[in-house]
């Protein structure tokens, strides 16, 4: 996986995570213990980078998006990593005033259909398609709070961390309710109507040990999902935190933390 750290002695704690790296790690196990190849992931930018997320390509290369809307690509997830340049979004479907640009170079997740083109989630929610990956992405959808859908308690919380996956079926997507610290669910027969299923994704409460023992974060975010063969999703990946950010300080018994969790995989049925 590629995930982000920062020092833990760092004088700013938590709160040095804009300077933070970008490490790609490896382990044996989806659920780990996972292993850095190395200081940082790339050479670019002194390796410096958050919020890496992971596009599969067509071509069997990997596309990686950063904070701030930055993009590199590999033929494989150790690399080598070659810096391609900024995103660019055409903002004339955007009917938000002010317009808040940073929404759709931030916590971008998305994937390349069968024709090349790109379709992705932004920050908010609204779904943006382009031709190349660097854009211009075109904005398609209002942002995912206007759903119809939508449980009326979702309706006017602010939405972030959008991860979105494909399988042989339909699209898929989680998303937090970032004040609520709760996620949704939402799935889609072509990646742009999205239907919310009843219940929540996951909240504070949602993690426990094999045994039993009941475990409950401040905060879970930043989920991404590990698919097998058929697109399933097998494990969820979340950063977790048990404190407000800000009072997470050097060398406490506080830290972000990259939490992974198998998950019940549902069945493939034939139609005879």
């Amino acid at each position: 996986m590629l995930v982000a750290r920062w020092p833990e002695d760092s004088p700013q704690g938590h709160m040095h995570w804009p300077k933070s790296t970008v490490v790609h790690a490896v382990a044996d196990s989806p659920i780990g213990p996972y292993r850095p190849t190395g200081e940082t992931a790339y050479t670019w930018n002194g390796g410096k980078g958050h919020n890496p997320d992971v596009t599969p390509l067509n071509d069997g290369s990997y596309m990686l998006h950063l904070w701030q809307g930055h993009v590199l690509t590999a033929p494989d997830l150790s690399g080598p990593w070659t810096y391609r340049g900024k995103i660019e979004t055409d903002l004339e479907g955007d009917t938000e005033q002010p317009r808040r640009d940073y929404q759709y170079t931030n916590n971008r997740s998305g994937v390349q259909l069968e024709d090349g083109r790109l379709l992705f989630v932004t920050k908010f929610g609204r779904m943006t398609v382009a031709d190349s990956m660097l854009g211009p992405f075109k904005v398609l959808t209002e942002e995912i709070l206007r759903n119809p859908t939508l449980p009326k308690r979702f309706r006017d919380v602010v939405f972030e961390d959008p991860t979105m996956w494909r399988d042989e079926v339909q699209f898929h997507m989680l998303i937090n309710a970032f004040h609520a610290r709760e996620a949704i669910y939402l799935r889609s027969p072509n990646g742009i109507d999205w239907k919310c299923d009843p219940g929540l994704a996951y909240d504070p409460n949602s993690t426990e040990y094999e045994d039993g023992t009941k475990t409950r974060w401040y905060k879970l975010e930043r989920p991404h999902v590990l698919q097998d063969v058929y697109g399933r999703a097998t494990h969820l990946s979340l950063a977790v935190i048990d404190s407000i950010k800000r009072e997470d300080l050097p060398n406490d018994r506080h830290s972000s933390k990259n939490l992974i969790m198998p998950l019940v995989v549902h069945r493939r049925l034939a139609v005879l």
